[in-house]
């Protein structure tokens, strides 16, 4: 099978509830690292003890926790696969 064809089926398959809940804790440490930078490009300036959260390292980790939590699949047969090995 294509490589771009089965990431972009994980990208849509319905994952394991622990990667769920890693992707949402991913998503919000991306959104907390964002908002800093957000806030000041429309004006609202924060005081220098919150400017500590817009890490640039801290977002890209977030995003590529996301992304690899997404792309674990939770499927019957690799399940099943996984009990016969056994």
């Amino acid at each position: 099978m294509n490589p771009i064809t089965q990431i972009l089926k994980r990208l849509v398959a319905k994952s394991p509830k622990i990667f769920q809940v890693i992707k949402w804790i991913s998503i919000l440490v991306v959104l907390v690292t964002g908002l800093p930078g957000f806030l000041e490009s429309v004006g609202i300036t924060l005081p220098p003890d919150l400017l500590v959260l817009e890490n640039k390292a801290i977002a890209i980790a977030g995003i590529v926790g996301a992304v690899i939590s997404q792309l674990t699949v939770d499927t019957p047969e690799a399940t099943q696969k996984v009990l016969e090995s056994k």
